[in-house]
């Protein structure tokens, strides 16, 4: 019906992925290039979000899907991704839509976050 439902934003990452000079870098955002860097090559979902009053109706496995198929178009073999353990949802969410961990790191939290456990890479292999 020509209606909002979410967005989603990714890229490839470069690779080689680019030298970083982590002294010049929050301490908090260094785990998530380290994660980054891990998934040199591939297409990075940076952000996925349904608007609230449409979540809990499969929406998100469809929108996922797009990404994927962002993904294939962009020519990358691998779809990753970057979660917060916390966000058990989301999580359950890619593994039931073939996604596995890849690594994981310690979240710092950045200025204002109460988050803590970890950030979870994971990902998933696209067909040809």
């Amino acid at each position: 019906d020509n209606k909002l439902l979410g967005a989603f934003f990714g890229f490839r990452v470069a690779n080689p992925y680019p030298k970083i000079n982590y002294d010049e870098e929050p301490e908090w955002w260094i785990p998530f290039l380290e994660l980054e860097k891990i998934a040199a090559g591939s297409w990075l979902l940076q952000a996925i979000s349904i608007l609230p009053e449409y979540r809990g109706q499969g929406h998100a496995n469809a929108l996922l899907a797009r990404a994927e198929e962002e993904a294939k178009a962009s020519g990358a073999k691998k779809i990753t991704l970057q979660v917060e353990e916390i966000n058990q949802i989301a999580v359950k969410t890619y593994t039931s839509n073939g996604y596995a961990e890849l690594a994981r790191r310690e979240l710092i939290p950045f200025p204002f976050s109460q988050d803590t456990g970890d950030i979870i890479l994971m990902g998933k292999n696209l067909g040809a």
